[in-house]
């Protein structure tokens, strides 16, 4: 019995030894397939290198803010002559697509679906610009699209607007039976109207409600005549509409990222 017992317990320290042995080598298996860590301050990526982690922002996941990304994507500088009249430390901006519940179907017929971050040379936020497309319109029979940019400060207030130089189709009005591109004074009764936005513009329900008679000459109504660009009482209209809608699209957007 004792040479059994004995014999018995030199097969179990046999099995033992032979455990110890292969989790020894699975172990020395997995150390040799498995990397090393990366340094403080590194991660590793899809292809099994160490790079140097991002740095780390507060998203505002608690409050449901929206984060801020603007660091990560290509600064455009176009049109920046145009801006700096309203934002003087602008160096350029970046796109950021509108929410898809925040646009509008013709918005979004029209492509009007970007807004612009206009940044400085810290990359902060200094202001925004939207560019807006409107159908063609027709006026004694020169037909034009209507566009524009609207610039925003900071804080979502309209500062004014501009027709970029590398678009077509110029803001235009009709007068005296000339057709003729807005004038420097025109802009600035423009710009006026875009900052301040009479509540006389803003009760407006159509077109019809803007001039005298049906026909697209018709001369515009004596209750808007001061706050218009005579010649071109639909377009300013229209740039007014943006404005108001534009305002609060900008809100809605960034009021958490400010």
């Amino acid at each position: 019995m004792d040479f059994v017992a004995a014999g018995a317990s030199h097969q179990g320290a046999a099995v033992m030894r032979r455990l110890d042995l292969l989790l020894g080598l699975l172990l020395a298996s997995f150390l040799a397939c498995s990397p090393p860590p990366c340094l403080e301050g590194f991660l590793r990526d899809s292809a099994g290198n160490c790079v140097k982690a991002a740095d780390s922002k507060d998203t505002g996941s608690d409050s449901g803010d929206q984060q801020d990304t603007t660091e990560d994507q290509q600064v455009s500088t176009e049109d920046l002559d145009q801006l700096t009249p309203f934002l003087t430390s602008a160096v350029g901006w970046v796109e950021t697509e509108v929410p898809a519940e925040l646009i509008t179907t013709d918005d979004s017929s029209y492509g009007n679906t970007l807004v612009r971050q206009v940044l400085d040379e810290g990359s902060q936020t200094v202001g925004y610009a939207r560019r807006i497309f409107t159908p063609v319109a027709c006026v004694s029979g020169v037909c034009d699209a209507v566009i524009f940019v609207l610039v925003y400060d900071a804080a979502f207030q309209a500062l004014g607007v501009y027709h970029s130089p590398t678009e077509s189709f110029p803001l235009m009005k009709y007068w005296e039976d000339l057709y003729l591109v807005f004038s420097e004074e025109d802009m600035l009764l423009v710009n006026a109207v875009v900052q301040n936005r009479p509540d006389v513009l803003l009760t407006v329900s159509g077109e019809g409600d803007l001039v005298e008679g049906l026909h697209s000459t018709a001369p515009t109504l004596e209750v808007y005549q001061d706050v218009v660009v005579r010649g071109a009482v639909f377009t300013v209209w229209v740039i007014v509409v943006f404005a108001e809608e534009t305002e609060a699209l900008l809100s809605d957007m960034f009021e958490g990222v400010r």
